[in-house]
């Protein structure tokens, strides 16, 4: 992961870097597992938001994370982008089925706080 991606993963906030830390260190550990595990992930970048601009962050984050995910030979990694209520609720309805028999399962929800 390249310094500008570690960047708009972060920004400037402490919490950032506890996330992306803990991120690292989750998908760094998988990777030594055996690969016998069924590892999956669910990966939600929710960038457009009805009553503010599109925001830029969310999206770019999700998809780092997406690849960084796949790099860690994820049986499954999927990456949803800008869900309405509706569609979150089946999207994680549909991951919960697919976690069933996994070994490792991670849901991500990417967005951000709006400050005016």
């Amino acid at each position: 992961m390249g310094l500008a991606n570690v960047h708009t993963l972060t920004g400037s906030s402490i919490l950032g870097r506890i996330l992306l830390f803990s991120i690292i260190a989750l998908v760094s550990l998988s990777v030594g597992s055996a690969s016998a595990e069924k590892r999956v992930a669910l990966i939600i970048g929710n960038s457009a938001y009805q009553n503010v601009a599109q925001l830029t962050n969310p999206a770019n984050d999700a998809a780092v994370i997406t690849d960084m995910f796949k790099k860690a030979s994820f049986e499954i990694v999927e990456s949803r982008r800008d869900l309405k209520n509706i569609e979150m609720r089946r999207a994680l309805r549909e991951f919960t089925e697919k976690t069933r028999d996994a070994d490792i399962a991670i849901c991500l929800l990417c967005w951000s706080r709006y400050r005016s």
